[in-house]
């Protein structure tokens, strides 16, 4: 279902650039609002690795 709601997103519009747009700006903030919490708990509480480690995790 989710793959068919994809395909009839990207054929309202044919342009490639704008459909991957809208897609990031619409995962991105719920990506950042969980992961950032995580990454920070693991790396400053779990692992104690501090900010190095932390500001990597967000480059890969």
């Amino acid at each position: 279902m989710s793959g068919m709601g994809l395909f009839y997103s990207l054929t309202k519009n044919d342009d490639i650039c704008q459909f991957y747009k809208k897609r990031l700006v619409r995962i991105l903030p719920a990506y950042l609002l969980v992961s950032m919490p995580f990454f920070a708990w693991r790396d400053f509480i779990h692992l104690h690795t501090g900010i190095l480690i932390f500001h990597v995790a967000f480059l890969l």
